[in-house]
């Protein structure tokens, strides 16, 4: 890798005889060896553990094909998701994590690892069991990664839901204090909502966006009519036009919309965001059903792949 003998010494230097101690929040325990792992808080801990299962990709095999591209797995930090179209191609690819573990002295949080089969509909035959280590594994409907909460169809209102109620418990964390004083002007009151309160709610909108949920709105009517003290059954089209503010979902069509370009045409093209972004525009699903469908409505040209970045 390029690393030099002397460099490596180092980092091992680093790793040997290490103790740890825990403290409980009133004293410190006896000190006792540490024989795994990597150092918590340590900047080159990642990385090392990056470079450590750096061939997992290979080892696996199986995966899915898209066009020419096959894609095994998706890794960030110590979480790994595991793609397969078929059962027993996914319960082999099992298979060798175990192996792969075996090897490297590494152990799978089984009670944390679970199955997802994406599927438009229907039941799950008695086939859809998978193993790890002999212990079946949890099929779940719903599952969050990396912060956003997945469900079999690839619908996200699940996920949205979860978002607005975080942020109506920052609404009411900072009520008291913050949003029911009179002297706190509403200029003053609306900049709290857009920095604390409408970025949980819109956490991951770059990747659902795109989609129209009414409890987007609805959430931000409700604070709007919170700090403006009027009755909750006041008519929606009172407060769009007393207040002239946007509705939440053009910000989160924004969000998505800026990372989407962002993939197309400053990622690299060996990346995995643009690769995909391409793909989803030449079949016009998913995302780009949407926007376009939306386009269509204002009269205005459907986005392509060849579509240049200026028309965005």
């Amino acid at each position: 890798m390029g690393i030099s003998f002397k460099f490596v010494r180092m980092i091992e230097s680093l790793y040997e005889s290490t103790k740890s101690a825990v403290w409980n929040g009133h004293e410190l325990s006896t000190y006792f060896d540490t024989t795994s792992g990597v150092k918590q808080g340590c900047l080159l801990s990642p990385l090392l553990f990056v470079l450590y299962i750096n061939d997992l990709h290979e080892y696996l095999e199986g995966g899915i094909d898209i066009q020419e591209r096959n894609i095994r797995i998706l890794m960030y930090a110590d979480d790994i998701v595991i793609m397969a179209e078929e059962i027993q191609i996914l319960q082999s690819m099992i298979h060798k994590l175990e192996e792969y573990c075996n090897m490297l002295n590494m152990e799978v949080n089984t009670s944390k690892s679970k199955i997802m089969v994406f599927r438009n509909g229907g039941r799950l035959s008695t086939q859809e069991k998978w193993y790890y280590k002999g212990q079946e594994l949890d099929i779940v409907a719903e599952y969050a990664y990396l912060g956003a909460i997945f469900t079999p169809k690839l619908t996200f209102k699940s996920h949205v839901i979860n978002r607005i109620s975080q942020a109506k418990n920052a609404v009411n964390s900072t009520w008291k204090h913050f949003l029911k004083q009179d002297k706190i002007s509403l200029q003053m009151k609306w900049k709290i909502y857009l920095a604390v309160c409408r970025s949980i709610e819109a956490y991951a909108a770059q990747v659902w966006g795109f989609a129209h949920f009414e409890e987007v709105d609805k959430f931000q009517r409700f604070f709007l009519k919170r700090i403006l003290k009027l009755p909750e059954n006041t008519p929606n089209y009172v407060i769009d036009l007393e207040t002239n503010v946007d509705d939440g979902h053009k910000y989160t069509l924004q969000l998505h919309l800026q990372y989407i370009y962002r993939s197309l045409f400053e990622y690299n093209i060996d990346r995995l965001p643009n690769f995909l972004s391409k793909i989803v525009l030449e079949k016009k699903i998913f995302w780009a059903k949407s926007v376009n469908d939306l386009l269509s409505q204002y009269g205005e040209a459907n986005l392509e792949v060849n579509t240049s970045n200026s028309m965005w």
